[in-house]
């Protein structure tokens, strides 16, 4: 079963961040982001993308369904 997408991502564009942002929202997915940091050495933009106050907000209370 999936319960969530990322749909907040420094490789997606706008249009496709809005479009998974959509599907995810009409079929009632959790929605995540990041900066896919895996590692200082691999990619040094920790924390530079992620998800509103909104989007955290209704992350957060996915967790606890």
């Amino acid at each position: 079963k999936i319960d969530g997408i990322e749909v907040f991502h420094p490789d997606h564009s706008s249009n496709y961040s809005i479009e998974l942002l959509k599907f995810a929202e009409e079929n009632k997915y959790n929605i995540s982001g990041g900066s896919d940091f895996h590692g200082w050495n691999k990619n040094p933009r920790l924390g530079s993308f992620g998800l509103s106050e909104k989007y955290l907000d209704q992350f957060m209370d996915g967790l606890f369904l």
